[in-house]
């Protein structure tokens, strides 16, 4: 329209200031465009490398079937306050990282770990964890204090965890499920009444 005008009238100052902004706007917008689409393709990107990663761990999320086809951001999304904002992810060299939720059941307690690299132990991470003022209890000073577990819900089975193993190997146990998008572990002192009591208790 404006170029009709200015064909007319080619030296009219206001015509022209309002085609350049008019072609202003038309940039800003085709540029903004642009950004979004590259950021939207970014995070396909990163999303297919982590899904790549995640079957070659053979990690295995519940109510999942097929990662492949089936995994979506909805999925991997953690349900619990402290780490909804911290789905697992993968880095720039290939290093998967995950959200982790550490219960004590002796307490009725849990603590967390928004972004627990998987080369990680488990053993490493609870004596990071644990702290020598720690007022809760002595068993729970070091982490050759305790034992960990994790749950097969769908077995109604607990399984021991190997505390030296980095934590890539636990999530690839055969046993090993992801439930709500996050890694769950529950911790115990060693050779305890609690830990007795929690390996046998009655479960579904």
């Amino acid at each position: 329209m404006v170029q009709e005008f200015l064909s007319e009238d080619p030296t009219n100052i206001q015509l022209i200031e309002f085609q350049k902004l008019a072609i202003t706007k038309k940039t800003e917008k085709l540029r903004d465009e642009r950004k979004v689409q590259m950021q939207e393709k970014k995070k396909r990107q990163e999303f297919q490398a982590l899904v790549h990663a995640l079957l070659q761990r053979q990690v295995k999320f519940a109510g999942v079937k097929d990662l492949s086809s089936d995994l979506t951001e909805e999925n991997i999304k953690p349900v619990v306050a402290p780490l909804e904002n911290h789905p697992v992810s993968i880095d720039q060299n290939g290093t998967v990282h995950w959200p982790v939720m550490f219960c004590y059941p002796e307490y009725s307690v849990s603590d967390f770990q928004q972004c627990l690299n998987e080369m990680e132990t488990l053993e490493e991470c609870l004596e990071n964890m644990f702290t020598a003022d720690d007022e809760q209890s002595h068993n729970y000073q070091s982490s050759s204090q305790v034992t960990v577990y994790f749950e097969n819900r769908s077995k109604g089975e607990i399984h021991l965890v190997d505390m030296k193993m980095p934590v890539k190997n636990v999530v690839s146990n055969k046993d090993f499920f992801i439930y709500d998008g996050y890694l769950l572990f529950y911790v115990l002192p060693k050779n305890s009444k609690a830990e007795n009591d929690f390996i046998n208790q009655k479960r579904k």
